[in-house]
């Protein structure tokens, strides 16, 4: 979906008004307030009698920087309240707190974290697509994450070597006749190697392992996926590059009666940057991803993206989208399309004050009665930060 917000500013004073936020006692700190007004013609994503609302997003967030350019730390806060108009149940409220931090030692090897607490939420009909659960209310969650990404080193060295690993642990927090078998712990760790073959060239290999451990003890999905690409990484001019990833995926299942899933995978991507102020990004993928509550054992998802951004004036601007995906679910006779659509339009009054307005079109054909559905939304905001 295409996001638009509309921000007031928490503090009026106009020396604050570049949108870098202020200093105190050797602290950055950068608040920031979005309201977002959406006309969204259905909101449950039903095939059959949508339904229309109009709906209030505020957003008050604070960012904390400590530290110069090359070794920091960030702590950032965000709470979202959504209120739907025209259907009370659906409205919902989220925290977000992250923590990111990033230390160079030497030119040669630097080290990232970052830490994240969501108390958040799954809107009606994104998960349980084409079931009627009877539920009038979104599924709450919140969820433990950490990630650690070492590399050794500079990017113009004839080799370097990324290490990086991470978890995300998530509890559902009601409707627990159909979330207790969502609650899942990710655990991920992989490497890359990149090899100079040239000035603007780079060749690549990158291996990562993710052990998906759903925590009911009757679940049949717990798995392990494996993933090896190997590829190159290619800038031949100062406005283009790509990055483009071949190889093999293998999901296999705790459960010895599903058979082991070994298939041809791939993650490219790739920018052209005609003008200084024109940009057009391509992304492409094939790969594993886990169920939504609808039946099945895994879906293989293949998608491409398109996304094109564009100063018209320095203060104007658009991003126009365009998106196709296609879910073929593993263990069920069921396939989707998924295409999306949108532009939003930028227009910023000063530094850290900005209006957006956006439209996007999305729709999904699916094989499977009740899946399909189509939806119109039109966003109108003003974004300011400090």
């Amino acid at each position: 979906m295409l996001a638009a917000a509309v921000t007031l500013s928490l503090f009026s004073a106009s020396a604050y008004a570049s949108g870098e936020g202020f200093y105190l006692g050797g602290l950055q700190f950068k608040p920031a307030f979005e309201l977002t007004g959406i006309n969204d013609s259905n909101i449950t994503f039903a095939e059959s009698m949508p339904i229309y609302s109009y709906i209030t997003v505020a957003k008050p967030s604070l960012d904390v920087v400590a530290g110069g350019e090359v070794n920091y730390m960030n702590l950032n806060y965000a709470f979202e309240r959504g209120i739907y108009r025209d259907s009370k149940g659906d409205s919902y409220s989220d925290h977000l707190i992250n923590f990111g931090s990033h230390r160079e030692f030497t030119h040669r090897a630097k080290l990232e974290t970052a830490m994240s607490y969501k108390k958040s939420h799954d809107a009606r009909g994104t998960t349980y697509t084409g079931l009627s659960t009877g539920f009038t209310t979104p599924d709450l969650w919140n969820e433990n994450a950490a990630n650690l990404k070492f590399t050794y080193g500079g990017d113009h060295a004839t080799g370097r070597i990324v290490m990086q690993g991470g978890y995300a642990l998530r509890r559902y927090d009601n409707h627990r006749s159909l979330t207790l078998g969502r609650d899942l712990d990710t655990f991920e760790f992989g490497a890359a190697f990149y090899y100079r073959l040239g000035a603007r060239t780079a060749a690549l290999f990158e291996l990562k392992d993710k052990v998906l451990d759903y925590r009911w003890a009757q679940s049949t999905l717990d798995s392990n996926e494996l993933t090896f690409f190997t590829g190159v990484a290619w800038k031949p001019s100062s406005i283009t590059s790509a990055t483009i990833k071949l190889g093999w995926q293998r999901k296999r299942f705790k459960a010895s009666y599903y058979p082991i899933s070994q298939y041809f995978s791939w993650d490219a991507s790739a920018e052209w940057a005609p003008l200084t102020y024109s940009v057009w990004k391509l992304n492409t993928g094939y790969a594993a991803k886990e169920i939504d509550g609808s039946g099945g054992i895994f879906i293989k998802s293949q998608n491409i993206a398109f996304t094109w951004k564009h100063y018209w004036l320095a203060r104007l601007s658009h991003l126009a989208e365009l998106q196709y995906q296609h879910d073929a679910f593993i263990g069920l006779l069921r396939k989707d399309k998924d295409l999306s659509a949108g532009i939003s339009i930028n227009y910023s009054f000063r530094p850290g004050l900005d209006i957006v307005a956006a439209y996007s079109y999305s729709e999904r054909t699916s094989n499977v009665f009740n899946s399909s559905y189509r939806q119109n939304m039109t966003k109108i905001s003003l974004e300011k930060r400090l």
